[in-house]
């Protein structure tokens, strides 16, 4: 039996995955290992969210397994089967695969919602939509920005993954939809640090490029997020990401990763803009020696003289 993820968008590219509201009537207990509570969840189909589920007012059995001893469970927060309380009446959001029985289903991920509309639901239908659109399209990279710019939880976190890990999108692509839904101004500041962490991942920045436009076009935009988020400690993993992109190993030839480095932070400008300076200026006198590490590297790229970028 498999472990319950706490990742709704987890499971979207298995075979056969399908996603619903599931009331729960009854929790069957069944036979268990020592320390363990395993049974079967007999439920209603209250709405179906995606896929071929039985129709709403349905009964369907799905498995679950959890510590038994409630202070383990607590203890135990990978397994989200732990953490929910499987009381009769509440009401699950499930991602689901096949069993042996067109009533039986495997959760693979799953919460507790409040109500059958709960913004979870909707999220999660448009992650499960995102899903369908052809590669590379402009309806696509719409609904993927709408997405990470949007205020739904679910939807924003499957756009994300899809860009930096799932190869949704080309390289250039995750750069310009990144560095876009940066620019929001309802953005959170949460989620601005997380977008930026996806600018300075492997999906984005590739060292091998070097100098390019879409790694300059990306360190240029973890430049600007430092003066769009108010919190010292985000401007800080900020600086830190640009810092990660900066100082990567793009030459055995030390003159040419030289050159690079300048070319990339010369494509934020001649000099560091102000809230990135200020951030600079706090690392290189801050009590870690890495944190002074970054600031002198990124200083030393800047006293370098601009090159000529590649085209």
């Amino acid at each position: 039996m498999h472990d319950l993820a706490y990742d709704l968008t987890l499971h979207l590219r298995e075979p056969g995955a399908c996603a619903g509201v599931f009331r729960i009537v009854e929790r069957v207990p069944g036979p268990s290992l020592p320390g363990w509570d395993e049974g079967t969840l007999r439920c209603r189909v209250e709405r179906v969210v995606n896929g071929p589920l039985p129709a709403a007012g349905r009964m369907v059995s799905v498995g679950y397994s959890r510590k038994a001893e409630p202070l383990s469970r607590a203890k135990s927060s990978v397994n989200h089967w732990n953490l929910l309380d499987l009381a009769a009446g509440d009401l699950l959001l499930l991602v689901c695969t096949p069993g042996a029985d067109p009533t039986d289903w495997n959760a693979r991920s799953g919460n507790q919602v409040a109500a059958a509309d709960d913004p979870a639901v909707a999220g999660l239908a448009e992650s499960f939509r995102l899903r369908t659109l052809e590669k590379g399209s402009e309806p696509q990279q719409l609904a993927l920005l709408a997405a990470l710019r949007g205020a739904n939880d679910v939807a924003r976190h499957f756009a994300l993954e899809a860009i930096c890990r799932q190869g949704a999108v080309s390289r250039r692509e995750a750069c310009d939809l990144l560095v876009r839904a940066l620019e929001a101004d309802a953005l959170a500041d949460p989620d601005r640090v997380r977008f930026a962490g996806g600018l300075a991942s492997a999906a984005v920045f590739d060292p091998r490029e070097k100098d390019d436009p879409v790694n300059r076009a990306a360190v240029a935009g973890l430049a600007a997020t430092v003066g769009r988020v108010a919190d010292p400690a985000d401007r800080l993993t900020c600086v830190r990401y640009l810092a990660s992109c900066v100082r990567q190993d793009f030459s055995e030839n030390p003159g040419e990763a030289t050159r690079v480095r300048a070319a990339l932070v010369h494509a934020i400008g001649p000099v560091p803009p102000p809230p990135l300076a200020d951030t600079l200026a706090k690392m290189a006198a801050s009590n870690e020696a890495s944190d002074r590490d970054r600031a002198a590297a990124l200083a030393a790229a800047w006293q370098t003289p601009p090159p000529a970028a590649n085209p």
